[in-house]
């Protein structure tokens, strides 16, 4: 138990990212797809990067109207709730949901379809927990929500400020299932099997269709044409492309993005996120 305890406290330091690179000036290093975008981007658009870590995530839309050149890159899904507070930029990512269980559990192992796995969901009851990350589409898709045409089950949700949480309370048998969006789910069950032999593993069947984009201050209508110009140059050039092999094919050495430090008196770009969110946005 001693030595099984230790390995979990090391996975949770790792995907919460509380053991992080630095730079010389000490200021943290940012990595992933949507990182290194955004570095493209302030260079692009002649403007230092700010990177702000926003933990709660559901108001995320909210704060970004707090900053003249304010971007939520964080894979944020494409809502038209959202879409009443933000700008959304051109989609660049199709994403869906899965869910995540102990590698003992037979559940869902014969199910090829969402209609299937959603069949077995509304036979269970609220004790059977779900894990989310709170202020996401999983959240939304276990609970149910008519903005987002989600009707829900009966089992019961839990929400965690990250999905890599909610996914050590499925090891310690706390819940019985995790749902997140498909490329963190898949980073999380590899780091988590990684230092904890065969623990998780994840139920490959799409369960929602989602696009990702970036939101912008809804005040600041050039930044939104900057993105989206900015975004077609890099698909055009092959430089979306090379990131995507380096993030979901490891084709390629991530690089580290400086968080920088916030002044309003300064011309910045400055992007929230929310980490950990591997391959899009993480600490190492």
């Amino acid at each position: 138990m001693k030595k099984i305890s230790i390995i979990i406290i090391c996975v949770l330091l790792v995907l919460t990212c509380s053991l992080t690179a630095c730079n010389q000036e000490n200021e943290p290093l940012y990595y992933g797809l949507d990182m290194e975008i955004a570095q493209g981007l302030a260079q692009e658009l002649g403007m230092e990067l700010v990177i702000i870590n926003w933990l709660n995530f559901d108001t995320i839309c909210t704060e970004v109207s707090n900053y003249t050149n304010g971007i939520v890159m964080a894979g944020l899904t494409y809502s038209e709730k959202r879409a009443e507070i933000v700008n959304f930029s051109s989609t660049y990512y199709s994403a869906s949901q899965k869910i995540i269980v102990k590698a003992s559990d037979t559940t869902f192992d014969a199910c090829t379809t969402a209609a299937e796995v959603e069949a077995i969901l509304n036979g269970k009851t609220s004790s059977y927990k779900i894990g989310t990350q709170k202020g996401t589409t999983g959240t939304l898709y276990v609970e149910g929500s008519a903005d987002w045409g989600f009707t829900g089950f009966p089992t019961s949700c839990h929400e965690y400020n990250t999905a890599a949480l909610a996914a050590q309370d499925l090891i310690n048998g706390t819940l019985s299932a995790v749902v997140v969006d498909a490329a963190p789910a898949e980073a999380i069950v590899k780091n988590i099997n990684k230092l904890n032999g065969n623990a998780l593993k994840l139920i490959d069947v799409p369960l929602t269709s989602e696009e990702y984009a970036y939101a912008v201050n809804p005040n600041n209508t050039e930044l939104l044409t900057a993105v989206n110009d900015y975004l077609a140059k890099i698909k055009e050039n092959g430089t979306f492309a090379t990131l995507m092999a380096k993030y979901f094919e490891g084709k390629g050495t991530p690089t580290g993005v400086a968080g920088g430090t916030y002044d309003p008196t300064k011309k910045q770009l400055v992007v929230l996120t929310n980490v950990p969110f591997s391959p899009f946005e993480y600490l190492a």
